[in-house]
């Protein structure tokens, strides 16, 4: 296992005095070799002394001679190591730069990428609010949709139970009519009534027409009924067809047009009612071509492809509705 920084510095510590020691040791023998120079072998057999002190004198020069090589073999030796210590404490310290500049760089990146983990949860916080906002106005809208409609069913129905009294009331007349004398006059006549709007209904009753229906517009089916709006909130409550601007709006069934305004969240918005609590919603459109009160027929064109309710695409929103409730389009039409 490779050594910390600080087990190599207390080595090259520890080294250090070793080399000082030796360092010492050989200067005292140096030092000592010095001051015994007259000494030396070479004038000890020159000077004819003692041969048994000559002897003795040689073995220690050669003893002295032994302890310096040693001693400066052990400092070479020190010296050597210290320098390859010095040369792994500077490696350990450009590994440990080198994986504190990498620590550095990641904290960098981990703050940067905080950072950006903060903008985007900002960013998603603002979209949040938006859309909540957009799924109230759309919540608002429908809701408001609905009031109209179930206003028109209400209104509807108000209208049916009076023909129906009428009509009742009108056969009891005939039925106890007693003719008049000749020469007598006759008994005043009420005024015969403007027609409801669902006594000029022909065709099919509407609840009979189930998997009969044809396509208000072509167009490519984007959105389907029941199916989750792309930002949340509700589901879809009809179909919605991407067309191109202009294109014709055709009826799906006979009827009478009982609402033809722009209307907040779905811009010009064309209702058609088509009795026994049946209504067809045509939305979005650039143009409507019919006004209140207007007879319509099956297929006939009623209005022209927009993006009027403020939809990025143009084409057509389309509801159908029974006693003010939606239901799912797709069910009712032909071939589908």
């Amino acid at each position: 296992m490779a050594q910390s920084l600080a087990q190599l510095r207390a080595e090259s510590d520890a080294t250090k005095l070793s080399v000082t020691h030796q360092q010492q040791q050989l200067a005292q023998l140096l030092n000592q070799q010095y001051m015994n120079g007259r000494d030396d072998p070479a004038k000890l057999l020159m000077n004819g002394q003692d041969p048994n002190q000559l002897t003795r004198d040689l073995r220690y020069y050669a003893y002295l001679a032994q302890a310096r090589s040693i001693l400066i073999a052990n400092l070479q030796a020190g010296l050597t190591r210290l320098d390859n210590l010095a040369q792994a404490q500077q490696q350990k310290q450009s590994q440990i730069d080198n994986i504190r500049q990498q620590r550095l760089a990641q904290r960098q990146q981990l703050e940067t990428q905080r950072e950006e983990k903060r903008r985007v949860i900002d960013k998603l916080g603002v979209q949040i609010q938006s859309q909540r906002k957009e799924i109230a106005t759309l919540e608002r809208n429908e809701k408001h949709l609905t009031q109209v409609i179930e206003a028109l069913a209400k209104a509807a129905a108000q209208r049916a139970a009076r023909k129906a009294a009428q009509e009742k009331a009108a056969a009891a007349r005939k039925k106890y009519h007693k003719p008049t004398r000749k020469g007598e006059p006759e008994a005043p006549r009420s005024r015969p009534e403007t027609p409801l709007p669902e006594a000029a209904i022909t065709g099919t009753p509407f609840g009979r027409l189930k998997g009969r229906l044809e396509l208000p517009v072509h167009g490519e089916l984007v959105h389907r009924f029941g199916t989750p709006r792309e930002r949340g909130g509700s589901l879809w409550k009809g179909l919605f067809f991407k067309a191109n601007t202009g294109q014709p709006v055709h009826v799906v069934a006979a009827g009478r047009v009982v609402f033809a305004d722009w209307m907040r969240g779905f811009g010009n918005l064309i209702i058609v009612d088509h009795g026994s609590g049946y209504m067809s919603l045509y939305s979005n459109n650039e143009t409507l071509y019919k006004q209140v009160g207007d007879a319509v027929s099956a297929g006939e064109t009623i209005a022209a492809v927009g993006n009027s309710g403020g939809d990025p695409d143009a084409g057509l929103y389309f509801e159908l509705r029974y006693q003010s409730r939606a239901f799912d389009p797709m069910s009712w039409m032909a071939g589908k």
